[in-house]
């Protein structure tokens, strides 16, 4: 099981996960959650248990911040032992699902008690974010200079120009349907695509970009396809391709999509 959540995990591609067979040293000890951050060069520390009682598992697992020994998540899941294999693989993507969205909260967090002058890509991107998700045109005004300084300083950071585009996107269909902002966000999600065939979120953002600007139904299915097998756990890769695919009359996908979508969802 923790071969699979590191496995999953690693597929995501913002997070830097240690090999298996670095934290494995710290197996049944006693640890320092500061010194193994250190030791490691990691910020935050997945631990938890599995505990089987006779027809029942229960497997524990709580997120550490590094820097400060505090519980950024904790969760439990009882399951009935039948399946193995398919336990394993519910399990895993439960914990996948849920600490994905909790890493990037804390981030962000992070990223926002930083000083202004200090600020690289990335940060600028994390605190981008929260006004992105608004998908309103007077917060994405404020989100596109985040991102737009982001991609000046890494002109190939494929998400950034992803969330670009969905800034675009919004001006377009909130902001009164002006030609500019449909070509600047079909200009970004195509520089997206083409620069983040291994990243999962920048696939499944610029696809929904292009699918409600343009309608390139096919293109923007196989950055979906790509997005979710990249990454299994992406609720939003799911529902953005839920929405798309009912768009295009694909009623049967779009069902199971959606459902696969809740189901990852931890909100």
């Amino acid at each position: 099981m923790v071969e699979d959540i590191i496995t999953g995990l690693s597929r995501i591609k913002w997070l830097f996960v240690i090999a298996r067979n670095s934290t494995f040293v710290y197996k049944d000890k006693a640890i320092d959650v500061k010194q193994v951050g250190r030791e490691l060069g990691v910020r935050y520390l997945l631990e938890g248990s599995v505990r089987k009682a006779g027809t029942q598992v229960r497997v524990t697992g709580q997120l550490i911040d590094t820097a400060s020994a505090t519980h950024v998540w904790a969760q439990r899941y009882d399951r009935a032992f039948h399946d193995i294999c398919a336990l394993q693989d519910e399990l895993t993507m439960s914990v996948v699902a849920a600490i994905e969205p909790t890493l990037r909260q804390a981030e962000i967090e992070r990223a926002k008690r930083k000083r202004p002058d200090s600020l690289d890509a990335y940060d600028l991107y994390l605190r981008a974010l929260p006004l992105v998700f608004t998908a309103m045109p007077e917060f994405s005004d404020q989100a596109l200079p985040l991102l737009k300084r982001a991609v000046a300083i890494e002109p190939d950071y494929a998400v950034a120009h992803a969330y670009i585009a969905w800034c675009y996107e919004s001006r377009h269909l909130r902001g009164g349907l002006h030609d500019d902002s449909r070509a600047a966000g079909l200009r970004h999600a195509r520089l997206a695509i083409a620069t983040g065939g291994d990243d999962a979120t920048a696939l499944a953002v610029a696809g929904f970009v292009i699918g409600v600007l343009e309608r390139d139904y096919q293109g923007v299915f196989n950055a979906f396809d790509r997005a979710m097998a990249l990454s299994p756990s992406s609720a939003q890769a799911f529902g953005f391709s839920s929405c798309i695919r009912a768009w295009a009359g694909d009623s049967p996908t779009s069902v199971e999509h959606a459902e696969t979508a809740s189901a990852r969802s931890i909100h």
